[in-house]
């Protein structure tokens, strides 16, 4: 048995562990996750129920609700399922590489943290920018979008957009300076109330399509039989094409957040039974959640249909959504203010779990080195106040949206950040390449390791190469029928930025890659609260259906 096995099966006392890790001078964030002073603690507060949920309330939000809309118009409704379908096993596989990597080493800095150690601290540091670049836009631009959809009642010829965007900051910075514990409930409500918006609007589609709202007929696989793929910016089978890429990007835009279960990992009480639950359940709710509200709201909703079109060409709140242009096709009034309500919510959610993995992804970037010290500062509640202070400050980006040109602007934020979340899923996915071939040089049993994809590495590969391709093809609108500067470098500016942040920590750090047989594998601390016998890592089977529904949901 190898010295980690041991570790891993008792072998070690938590004093010997501690005593050892401190011995380790190589890792900064180890030291001082064992002797920071009560001032730069964070506190492990989110349950189990809390860490399944944000593995899929992060990433619900008006990319699906809404944004889905221009994508069925794009690429049609059977284009657009194979789109998400695609994304999806591209997510999943991105959360089984994380959640192998966290169950195994559930510290505070999380994915970040786990580049550090697996690949070298050059990668880390360049991972952790990424993230926290990506967050630090990603947050004003939910804020910015908290206002169109308020404009949906309320023109900000009215009342102006700077009124509801400071509502939002201040209601979100209300709950970021409350104990971790707080912000879990919320999210778990929010993520709740998602579900069942998600799951009605389903239903509401269904009824639809057999004909169940008077006077409207059956129209089962209508939609898919006269236009199953649509043309974008050009005809023919390259139209085709061009319309299911487009497509490719309005899925990557739903689904990121995802990953944010690896940063609550410094909050989560028993986190690598937590985590290791939270992946298995993220297969089941993206496959019903995603791909169930596309393949629903295709069946309805004619890709040609003037209703959509009209909506995608001026709109960016509820009546641009393909569930809105649903219930005016079936002659409902009401609902399209209570999914332009539901979107406020989901909106609202995002800005908030977007200041949380900010604040906590600027903590751990202090912890390792990379960011002033001063962001480990936390307060009584375990809150690093100053990370989520200089999230807030960054947050107030969004009072551009003011006027109606920021808008754009803010929509070319949108594209930046989708390419920083596609690098950080391609970081991720290598880092747990490289955590399999360590495992083999350093002979240790993964199937002894608290969490293990069973597909992999192959479902990592799959993740890297497929990810790395949309990354790719994700700015093509900028070289049709004519070059377009501003598109370009909106679409591609985030790969430079991580290429620099990348030299520059490597001539920092006088390393661009750790080799493998030089990996530190030691110091894996036994968190306390954490069982680590294998048996606790398998769902209890409790029987019947509803039985086994309730387990999938609460755990």
């Amino acid at each position: 048995m190898s010295d980690l096995e041991s570790k891993l099966s008792g072998g070690l006392s938590n004093t010997e562990l501690e005593n050892e890790e401190k011995s380790h001078d190589a890792d900064v964030y180890v030291q001082h996750a064992n002797s920071a002073p009560q001032e730069e603690r964070l506190k492990r507060q989110l349950r189990s129920r809390h860490a399944s949920m944000l593995a899929l309330g992060g990433a619900i939000g008006t990319g699906l609700i809404i944004g889905s809309g221009a994508g069925l118009a794009h690429a049609g409704p059977v284009g657009l399922l194979l789109a998400f379908i695609y994304i999806g096993s591209l997510c999943y596989a991105m959360m089984c590489a994380l959640g192998e990597m966290a169950a195994f080493l559930p510290h505070q800095r999380g994915f970040p943290g786990h580049a550090t150690r697996f690949v070298g601290p050059a990668f880390g540091a360049a991972t952790g920018i990424a993230y926290w670049l990506k967050y630090l836009l990603g947050t004003a631009t939910q804020y910015s979008a908290c206002a169109v959809i308020v404009n949906y009642w309320i023109p900000s010829s009215k009342v102006n957009n700077g009124v509801w965007i400071a509502i939002f900051i201040s209601l979100t910075a209300v709950l970021q300076f409350m104990p971790v514990k707080f912000f879990g409930e919320f999210e778990f409500w929010c993520s709740t109330f998602k579900v069942i918006v998600l799951t009605g609007l389903m239903i509401f589609a269904l009824v639809v399509d057999v004909g169940g709202v008077h006077p409207h007929e059956y129209i089962g696989f209508r939609t898919w039989k006269q236009m199953p793929f649509a043309e974008y910016l050009v005809k023919g089978a390259l139209g085709r094409f061009l319309g299911f890429v487009s497509a490719l990007i309005t899925a990557i835009y739903s689904y990121t957040g995802s990953e944010m279960v690896g940063i609550a990992l410094g909050e989560m009480s028993n986190p690598r039974k937590n985590v290791a639950r939270a992946v298995r359940a993220c297969f089941y709710r993206v496959l019903f959640l995603y791909c169930g509200s596309i393949f629903f709201v295709g069946l309805i909703v004619p890709a040609n249909s003037p209703l959509l079109l009209a909506a995608n060409s001026h709109s960016s709140n509820a009546n641009a959504s393909p569930f809105v242009v649903a219930m005016s096709v079936a002659g409902v009034k009401v609902l399209p203010h209570i999914i332009n309500a539901s979107a406020l919510v989901f909106v609202a959610s995002a800005a908030n779990s977007d200041a949380y993995v900010n604040s906590r992804t600027g903590y751990a970037l202090a912890a390792d080195g990379n960011l002033p010290k001063i962001f480990l500062r936390t307060n009584r509640f375990g809150t690093p106040y100053v990370s989520v202070m200089v999230t807030l400050l960054f947050s107030m980006l969004a009072f551009t949206a003011v006027s109606n040109s920021a808008y754009t602007v803010f929509k070319y934020f949108v594209s930046a950040v989708t390419l920083m979340s596609t690098i950080v899923w391609m970081m991720i996915m290598f880092t747990h390449l490289r955590f399999i071939r360590a495992c083999r040089v350093h002979g240790i049993d993964r199937q002894s390791l608290p969490y293990v994809s069973r597909l992999n590495p192959f479902l990592s590969w799959w993740g890297l190469i497929g990810t790395g391709i949309v990354s790719i093809t994700k700015g093509f609108d900028a070289f049709i029928h004519h070059f377009n500067k501003i598109s370009f470098v909106v679409n591609y500016v985030a790969l430079p930025v991580v290429i620099v942040a990348y030299l520059f920590f490597a001539f920092r750090y006088k390393a661009w890659i750790t080799p493998i047989e030089q990996l530190d594998f030691s110091g894996i601390r036994l968190f306390d609260g954490d069982e680590l016998d294998s048996e606790e890592f398998e769902p209890e089977r409790k029987p019947g259906v509803l039985g086994w529904l309730k387990h999938v949901w609460t755990s």
